[in-house]
């Protein structure tokens, strides 16, 4: 699965599958409230069980399964996110907080 960002609509971000090089959900991109700063993308597993991890401009980190395409559902998983990433070989998605002490 390959998930690149609109060209500039920083808050769109195109599903394809790369044995088909077809876009997922017929065409139309998963649309963020927020302008999107990275992307993490599940490797582990069958492609219908990936999971796509978000983090936007307001360091909200945000994840969705990628399998109902026909209705993305975002759920927030934090706040003042530094940053995100997946596991190469497992499901857990990580993250650094931003702890202000």
């Amino acid at each position: 699965m390959l998930t690149p960002l609109s060209p500039g609509h920083f808050s769109a971000v195109h599903l394809y599958d790369v044995f088909t090089g077809k876009e997922l959900s017929d065409g139309q991109p998963f649309h963020h409230q927020n302008d999107i700063t990275a992307l993490a993308l599940s490797q582990a597993g069958p492609t219908h069980q990936r999971l796509l991890a978000t983090l936007d401009k307001n360091s909200d980190l945000c994840i969705l399964s990628v399998r109902d395409t026909t209705s993305y559902k975002l759920f927030t998983l934090g706040a003042v996110t530094a940053s995100c990433d997946c596991h190469v070989t497992s499901d857990p998605t990580c993250s650094s907080v931003q702890v202000p002490w």
